[in-house]
């Protein structure tokens, strides 16, 4: 079960959001956020990456997203000279309060902004959406990925 802390840290994006919107119009607001993720997915996630296979550090982040309600999955998919994972996501904890937030999908807002600033804060990784919950598919899928020289050799197995 998701704690009150953490429905209070996502419900804080969309309002962050809806602030935004009411000032600038959907387009501005979406861009000032990717802005404000990019540092952040720096700071957040340097520390599961650095030196280690993404399907490494994604597996050790798994317990904060199960903080924030979700159920996450991270597959080691490296393959052709590639560090890759997939991140599968089974539960969207943002999908009500989209709802709440007069939103068609959290999409837009949540994780099409963070997969953006991942690629930005770090382009020597490729960052991208396979799939969404919000559009009707079973999982939210994600594929990442980066040349195997990036992984320190003793530290290549996930």
């Amino acid at each position: 079960m998701i704690s009150k802390e953490a429905t209070q840290l996502l419900r804080q994006r969309f309002e962050h959001f809806t602030q935004l919107r009411d000032k600038y119009g959907t387009p501005l607001a979406l861009e000032m956020m990717m802005d404000e993720q990019v540092e952040r997915q720096k700071q957040l996630m340097s520390p599961y990456i650095s030196g280690v296979s993404l399907a490494s550090g994604f597996s050790r982040s798994i317990p904060i997203f199960e903080q924030l309600g979700m159920k996450m999955e991270a597959v080691d998919i490296s393959n052709q000279g590639k560090d890759a994972v997939i991140e599968i996501q089974r539960v969207c904890p943002y999908m009500a309060l989209a709802s709440e937030f007069q939103l068609p999908t959290p999409c837009q807002i949540t994780c099409d902004i963070e997969v953006k600033a991942i690629n930005q804060a770090f382009p020597e990784m490729k960052g991208r959406i396979l799939s969404k919950l919000a559009l009707g598919d079973c999982v939210c899928v994600f594929k990442y990925e980066r040349d195997l020289s990036v992984v320190s050799p003793k530290s290549k197995q996930p």
